[in-house]
Parts: C-alpha cells; structure tokens; sequence
C-alpha cells in the first residue's frame, strides 16, 4: 500500500485536491501528495514548492506472475492486491526524483518500472550480479590474525564498501545520517544539511579504495551549485572564489539582499560591533535555521556575537578540494582537472588570498584573524591550526594544477608569494586528519616533526585504548600516517566497534551509552531511523593508509608509494588498492615480511616504490618475465599502459599467479 506522507509538522490538516490528492502548508513551503493506478500498477507522486524552489519525487508499485487489482483503500491510502494462490511472484517498486517543474516524475518511475518489469526475475539479479561483481574485482584486503581481530576489520572493512556502493550512486551525497535509510521520516538531530565533518568520514579515505565512480555524487553535489558559493564568498565575507559552508544546504546558499550582505559582512568580519547590529538584520535572520553556518550564532546559548560552533569555519572549502585534487591526482584526466576540479581549486586559493581578515603583519608573515579551529572554543580566534593548514596544502595544489593546465600564471604568482610568507602552522592536537602533508615522505620535515610532538591523541599513549574512540574521530588515520603500526590493533578495530551496547562479536557490554551500534553494525545516535556508519569510513580510512601511502614529498612532485608504511606485527595481510598516477598496487605480508608487491599501470607512466627490501635487491617481473634488479630506498620503475609488474626479494621465485 502506498500512503500520503503524514510525518509533517504542521499547523492545520491537509487539504484536499482532489479525490485522492492532499496538500500541506507550513509557512511558504508547499508539500502535494497524489495517489494514482495506471495500468494495475499504483502511484505516489509528492511535489514541493517554496519559492522559486521546485522538487518532486514518486514511487510506483507493480507485481509480475499473479493477477492483481488495484483500489483505493480510502482517501489517504491506494492499494495493490494479489490473487492468492500458491507459487512465487515479483513485486517491483521503482523510484524517481526530478527538479524540473516541465518533467512529469510519476512517468519516469512507471517508466523504470515497465523496464523492471519486461525482464525475468533472473535477469533482474543477474543484473545485480554483474555489478557487484565487478563492483568487487576493482579492489580488495584480505586479513588475518592468530586472535581473530584481523579477520573481524576485514568483514568491517568489505562492510563499509558494500554499504557505499549501495547508497552513493546518485548524483547527491547520501547524508550521513539517515543515509538512503531514513524510514522514519525526517526526525533527525541537525536539521536536513549536509555537515562535512561527518560527511568527510565517509568519503575521505574513499578515494584509494578504487572506487571513483562512488565519488561522483560528492562533486556533482558541490559543483552543481558552485555558483551559489561563488556568490556566497563575496556577500558574506568579501572575498573572491568560493566559500563552501561547514554545514550547507544540498542546493547551496540563498541570495542576500544587498543591505543584509553589506552588514554581515561587517559583523562577521568583526569591522562592526555586533550589538550595533540593526534592526533589518535581525528581522532577516530571525527564521533563518541556526544550524546553517551563515545563522549558526542562532544555535548558541546567549546569541552575544556571530561566533558560534560553525559559523567562521573557512576549511571546509579546503577540505573538499583536496578531494577533488586526489580524484584528478589518482585518476589522471586533464579535461576533468580543467572543467571540474579546478575551478574548486582555484575558488579555494583566491578565496583566502582575498579574504579580507588574511593579512601581512609587520613579521613579514600572512597571518589570519576571527576565525574558528573547527568547532573548538573558543570562537573567532586568530592563526588556527585549521586554517594555516588548509592554506598550507591549498595553495601549492592551486599551483601544481595551473602548471599543469597552463593557466593563470599571474594568480600562480600571487599564490606563491602568500605560501612563501604564510604564518608556519602552530602544533595541533590532531595532526594528519585531513591531508597527507604529515607523512614520513614529506619535504616538510619541520612540519612534520612539530606534529607529531604535539599529537596527544589516544594512539599517542603507549597502550591506548582504541576502544574509547569516537565514531567522529580520526585517529586510525592519524596512527597510519605518522607510521604507528601497533596502533592499527587497537585503533581501527577498536572504532569500527565504536564502544556498542554490546559487541556484536563477543556479546560482550561495551562502555559507550546511548550510542550503541546496532546488529547490522550501524548506529542511530542522531535520533529516530538516523542510521549512520562514520566510524566505518575513519576506521577504513586508517586501514587503506596503513596498507599503502601514495603521497608526493610536495605537491610539484611524483607521489612516493609505500606498501605497509603502518602495518603490525602479527598481522597478515594482501591487498590491492589505488595509488596516485593512475596505478593499482598491491602487495602480501606473511609472517611480519613482505612476499611480493604489485604493480598495474592504467596509462602507464613513471612509478615511484619504497624499497620493501632496503637491505637487498628487488627483481622486477614485467607482465610474467624477469626483467631488472633494483635497488636502493626508492625503487623507479618506468611503465607503459595496461602493464604489469611484479617485485621480489632478489632470489626468490615468485608464484605464477602474482607475476601474470
């Protein structure tokens, strides 16, 4: 049976339109719900409206092998009934969504539903089949330890990339509570935005696990309305390029009058006091939603400033680009980089090369003013580790594209010279959660060591308890890139668990209330049918880096690719995962040694491999035969495409299937 949807919070019932048809207004924002039979299949079409804001989906029903009849059950309910008789029968629902007012969404899901149903319940799962299987072949990791608990994150980890292939394969990010699961309506904490520190756990490590076509659905979602945060950069702060909020509709931000952006930007920008702010002003924002960044003072207890959890957080833009950087970094297409990551590139550099609390002080350093450390209090602080980070990785990535792309040498130029004065990144407490600047490989070893002398995360502790990890944090990702491999044993197992009620393996209480992990490993800590799964993608993030980092010294240079850089002992692993350049690598740990790495060149090109043998040669195989020794810390190995390689302590004979 398909009903309306009654999960609104309204002031007045639903009015009818029609025999089978209601709407429902709560202030401008229109919901109309249609039930309809076409064909002996039944309906559900919803559109809605506020403004010039238009969006609808539908749901259609059908069976196939029984006679059916279709009836409407009363005004709030249509119904599809089956004859009852013995013997199978295939019940197909079919979906769609449009935001074209000129496009009829009912026709597009009866539509996907005569497809579905032209074809055999057999070939409707050999369909299936055949994605899966190849969604399987692209990449793997395959665990083992005496205890079992390596065996365990390999379920959590296949887990986690069974769960993202079945819900991001749409042209918008799944949320990250609720995800496409959300059967309880809308009742989650947070209203309905995207957050990226919560979205970031499932999609930053999601890159080398070799599956780009997953990653679409996040710059489709940014790129789609990059316009908005194009317009949002100059009307709230000033700026040039693009300022993607922390917390952000899935469509963008609106326009500001003229008058409401000329005072925001003086109160935000803190050329203003705050309790000089006008009436006009307050009036705009009182019904604007306090868990936006643009209104997030809103959210706070006294309301006394424009600082508050969200609001002055500038990296998330960076954050996000890096993203799109990688996608081109792994995965080498020079339209891509032109017509779709560059421009976020760019946006992001200009974007703090303009902002208008980014100045040069009298140390001759870019220093910057009245901006947040992610969430952390206090607010509106200057010179924070969040943002010299984000300017730190940024502006070099700006530069390498634009080489690449022989573009906008005068902003390279202009790029430079902030990167070359930019105020040296403070120690942080969290060091490595979002780039791979903070690598043994790194050019910047200051950096690096200044890092890891201030990191006090629980992998800092000899014998922390990766139990007691979060399921927002980031610390099996920390572990992997500062090289702590016994870390790995507790941290990433002790995350994907993320303290349950009860754990799932042992039966055993766990320590964490009100957030426990349910049997399907999940969570709902967001509220009703919020269903969530971040801790999976920190902790398989963690895992990826400590099974093979492929990461340039600096942005300029080729990416140095090292299997097992964080890997412990007693644990025995093979894998195959994506490395920068267009490679695939893979490699084998038995017994605390590696048996063989290996190589697959997409487009060929040159690969550049830390010796896993420093202290003996490597023979190299080429597609099945012997070809070089090498030796030395870094292995060069030049590829052409759709080659592969194999690499062996000098001496040993490797098995046929790791050579062909």
């Amino acid at each position: 049976m398909l009903r309306y949807a009654q999960n609104f919070t309204v002031k007045q019932p639903p009015s009818p339109i029609g025999p089978h048809g209601a709407a429902i207004r709560t202030g401008d924002h229109v919901a109309v719900s249609r039930l309809d039979i076409r064909d002996g299949n039944i309906l559900l079409t919803q559109e809605f409206t506020e403004g010039n804001f238009y969006s609808a989906s539908a749901v259609a029903i059908g069976v196939v092998g029984r006679q059916t009849k279709s009836s409407y059950y009363n005004e709030l309910t249509v119904r599809l009934s089956a004859e009852p008789r013995q013997g199978k029968m295939l019940i197909l629902a079919a979906t769609a969504v449009s935001y074209d007012r000129n496009e009829n969404v009912g026709e597009l899901a009866l539509k996907q539903l005569a497809a579905a149903q032209a074809k055999s319940f057999d070939a409707l799962l050999q369909d299936n089949r055949k994605w899966w299987g190849n969604f399987w072949t692209e990449g793997f990791i395959h665990l083992h330890s005496a205890d079992g608990v390596a065996d365990n994150v390999e379920k959590y980890y296949t887990y986690y990339l069974y769960l993202m292939g079945s819900c991001c394969r749409a042209t918008y990010m799944p949320r990250f509570c609720g995800v496409i699961w959300g059967t309880d309506g809308d009742l989650r904490m947070w209203g309905s935005m995207y957050w990226w520190h919560n979205q970031g756990c499932l999609f930053d490590g999601f890159t080398p696990a070799n599956r780009p076509e997953l990653m679409t659905c996040v710059f489709t979602t940014y790129s789609r309305y990059l316009d908005t945060y194009a317009r949002a950069a100059r009307q709230q702060w000033g700026s040039q390029g693009i300022w993607i909020p922390e917390t952000t509709w899935f469509n963008g931000l609106e326009d500001l009058p003229d008058n409401i952006a000329a005072e925001m930007r003086d109160l935000y920008l803190a050329r203003k006091p705050w309790n000089q702010r006008s009436k006009e002003f307050d009036d705009y924002a009182r019904n604007k939603n306090g868990l936006n960044s643009r209104w997030n003072y809103r959210y706070t207890d006294n309301q006394q400033s424009p600082f508050a959890w969200t609001s002055h957080v500038l990296s998330t833009t960076a954050k996000i680009a890096n993203l799109y950087w990688l996608h081109y970094a792994y995965w080498p297409d020079a339209q891509w980089l032109r017509t779709t990551a560059y421009p976020v590139i760019k946006g992001t550099a200009e974007f703090y090369r303009n902002f208008p609390n980014l100045y040069k002080a009298d140390d001759g350093k870019y220093h910057i003013r009245y901006v947040n450390n992610l969430e952390e209090k206090p607010w509106g602080r200057s010179d924070t580790p969040e943002e010299l980070l984000a300017m730190r990785i940024m502006f070099p990535i700006a530069i390498r594209a634009s080489e690449i792309l022989d573009v906008d040498a005068d902003l390279r130029a202009k790029w430079r010279e902030v990167l070359d004065n930019l105020l040296p990144v403070p120690p942080a407490p969290q060091p490595g959660e979002y780039y791979d600047i903070c690598t043994p490989v790194t050019d910047d070893t200051g950096l690096l060591n200044s890092l890891k002398a201030s990191y006090t995360g629980r992998g800092s502790r000899r014998g922390g308890d990766g139990g007691n990890l979060g399921i927002l944090s980031r610390e099996p990702v920390i572990a992997a890139n500062l090289g702590m491999g016994e870390l790995i044993k507790t941290v990433v197992p002790g995350q994907m668990h993320s303290n349950p009620e009860t754990n799932p393996e042992t039966n055993a209480p766990g320590r964490r209330r009100g957030r426990g992990q349910l049997r399907n490993r999940m969570m709902m800590g967001e509220g009703p049918g919020a269903i969530e799964f971040e801790q999976l993608g920190n902790a398989s993030h963690g895992l990826q880096s400590a099974l093979l980092q492929s990461v340039p010294p600096s942005a300029e240079k080729d990416p140095i690719n090292t299997v097992f850089p964080a890997w412990p002992k007693g644990w025995d692993a093979q894998f195959t995962l994506a490395a920068r350049g267009g490679f695939l690598i893979g490699g084998s740990m038995q017994n605390d040694q590696v048996e063989f790495v290996e190589i697959f060149s997409r487009i060929g090109g040159r690969c550049i491999v830390q010796n896993p043998w420093p202290d003996t040669e490597a023979t190299v195989y080429r597609n099945g035969k012997v070809a070089e020794n090498l030796s030395g810390k870094l292995l060069t190995l030049s590829t052409t495409a759709g080659e592969r390689l194999a690499l062996v302590p000098k001496g040993i004979v490797p098995a046929a299937k790791n050579v062909q």
